[in-house]
């Protein structure tokens, strides 16, 4: 199995194939509009750089398929060029709020129900604005890894609850409250 990207895609791209020879650690760098993203490869894929082409190519057949189509969906994201990729969120809860940190810039202040407010440091190349009274995130960026790591990271902090609806929840997701049973004995 090959797979090739030609120059099409590739123009006013940089990439690199990196090998560490101690650890047998195959990774491509790509190097697009001043940011660099890093792609660890596995031991049963090998990448070859041509002048004009990526060739990327399975050793084993059968088994590490799917692992071969997730590499090769993982690179075209990467060499996709002037693609923005947004996450958003929102907060339920009463006194629960996203707030932006108002000296440093890409610090992100939570406030869910704890006795102190949580601060989350982001990544310089990813943009969050906060609207509709500190309830609503959206986080924009270029690496849309990065982007579902982050935003992923941010709901497991205070995960929706089944019973009272309060959390952090993505904005296409819905969850049905658990009723309480309410029996008298007698």
């Amino acid at each position: 199995m090959n797979f090739i990207i030609t120059k099409q895609k590739i123009d006013n791209i940089n990439i690199f194939n990196i090998i560490d020879k101690q650890t047998n650690l195959n990774s491509i760098l790509v190097k697009k509009n001043n940011l660099y993203f890093n792609l660890y490869i596995l031991n049963y894929l090998t990448v070859n750089l041509g002048k004009n082409n990526l060739f990327l190519s399975l050793i084993l057949n059968n088994k590490f398929k799917s692992f071969y189509i997730l590499f090769i969906k993982l690179i075209k994201n990467l060499l996709e060029t002037n693609t923005i990729y947004t996450k958003e969120l929102y907060i339920e809860g009463i006194g629960y709020f996203f707030k932006k940190d108002p000296i440093k810039k890409q610090i992100l202040i939570l406030n869910i129900g704890k006795t102190h407010n949580i601060k989350i440091k982001l990544p310089k190349y990813i943009n969050f604005k906060i609207i509709n009274n500190g309830t609503y995130l959206i986080l924009t960026g270029t690496n849309k890894e990065l982007i579902n790591l982050i935003a992923s990271k941010i709901k497991s902090i205070k995960p929706p609850e089944i019973y009272k609806g309060k959390g952090i929840y993505f904005s296409y997701e819905k969850i049905n409250k658990k009723l309480i049973n309410k029996s008298k004995k007698s």
